[in-house]
């Protein structure tokens, strides 16, 4: 799955990136080739994108980097480092299906992750999200290990995955982080004791250190993300109907209606019949999560698709319980094969719903365009 995941990656990869929000991508390309050419690698930039700094260029000074070594300005080694971030997450994703599920139904969400439609696209963008989604899937196994058997080590490990991932791209992860970690720390401790918890609390303080300082530098001693939290934060939004259709929409552009169905109808049951509390409360947490972050940026929740890109992993681990729950049904009657067939029989109904779905939404955009042209 994973070389057939990457090959589908290098399909037009070394093309200019204009199949997936062209403007962003440009964004991070015109500040590498700042960074290219600035006299020094440590010294700052002065030919700066239009909009300038918005998150840590992590990526683009990686990239940078590259151009030094192969002596050019190529920008398909950027969208290459982008697609291995993603194919990494997958494999961190696996992991902790693997802690909540059987290995066998740990398959489903690794397929869907691997291969929806929008994932593919957006996964070898020039874009740091995929290396935030990446993180995220990091941060996500760390503090799973970390409430599986707690001890100082393994929180800091956390703590510090979880610190580069809110750092990414500030605070976009946040919720999903917090609500993951919260969640199975009420499972394991109750709400009392997570709430008087110091380990909590040293969590909080690790994980937010470092974006805080980059907020601080960047808001109050530079200037350039004053506008940003205003931008994206518009809370009267919630008071509109349109607001939740368009929020819906972008939902069905990144995993479709079926998915999303599907993912919903798992959790419910995988809460209700599989007996691993881990599993509920670690859905809980991430489905929380994704809630409260559309609830808090609300303007681009509803109006940027690759916003709701944090919910392609959430789905992908919501469809385990109902390879798991087919999986333990299948075995009650020792058809060996059979379970396999139906897992990979879902695999492939999933993602051809989506995959139909994501080309009618394309369609009906390049009809929207032409009649507005």
């Amino acid at each position: 799955m994973f070389v057939a995941a990457f090959g589908l990656r290098l399909y037009h990869i070394d093309k200019a990136p204009m199949e997936f929000q062209a403007a962003r991508q440009y964004h991070s390309a015109i500040l590498t080739r700042a960074f290219y050419e600035a006299p020094t690698p440590l010294e700052r930039p002065t030919s700066l994108p239009p909009d300038g700094i918005i998150e840590p260029p992590i990526l683009e000074f990686a990239a940078s980097v590259s151009y030094l070594v192969l002596g050019g300005e190529h920008l398909w080694i950027s969208r290459l480092l982008s697609a291995a971030f993603w194919l990494v997450g997958g494999i961190f994703l696996y992991l902790i299906a693997k802690k909540l599920v059987c290995a066998n139904a740990a398959l489903l969400p690794v397929f869907f992750y691997l291969f929806v439609p929008f994932g593919v696209i957006a996964s070898k963008a020039f874009m740091p999200d995929p290396l935030m989604i990446m993180l995220l899937l990091m941060s996500i196994f760390a503090v799973l290990r970390y409430h599986e058997q707690p001890s100082t080590l393994k929180l800091i490990i956390a703590a510090l995955a979880s610190s580069l991932t809110l750092l990414i791209k500030p605070m976009i992860c946040f919720f999903l982080v917090f609500g993951a970690f919260v969640s199975l720390m009420i499972y394991r401790e109750g709400i009392r004791k997570t709430l008087l918890s110091s380990h909590l609390l040293a969590f909080a303080a690790l994980s937010l250190l470092p974006v805080g300082l980059y907020s601080q530098y960047g808001a109050l001693d530079e200037g350039f993300l004053q506008a940003q939290l205003q931008h994206k934060v518009r809370p009267w939004f919630l008071l509109h109907l349109s607001f939740w259709k368009d929020w819906l929409s972008q939902v069905k552009i990144v995993v479709g209606h079926a998915a999303l169905i599907a993912a919903l109808v798992g959790t419910l049951l995988g809460a209700l019949l599989l007996r691993s509390g881990l599993y509920r409360a670690l859905m809980l947490g991430l489905w929380a999560g994704y809630f409260l972050f559309g609830l808090v940026f609300t303007y681009h929740i509803s109006t940027h698709d690759y916003y709701s890109l944090q919910l392609i992993p959430v789905v992908a681990l919501s469809l385990a319980s109902i390879g798991a729950l087919i999986g333990n049904g299948l075995s009650q009657v020792h058809l060996y094969y059979s379970k396999r067939l139906t897992v990979l029989g879902l695999l492939f109904l999933v993602t051809l719903l989506s995959v139909y779905e994501h080309r009618m939404e394309i369609l009906s955009i390049g009809e929207q365009l032409q009649d507005d042209t």
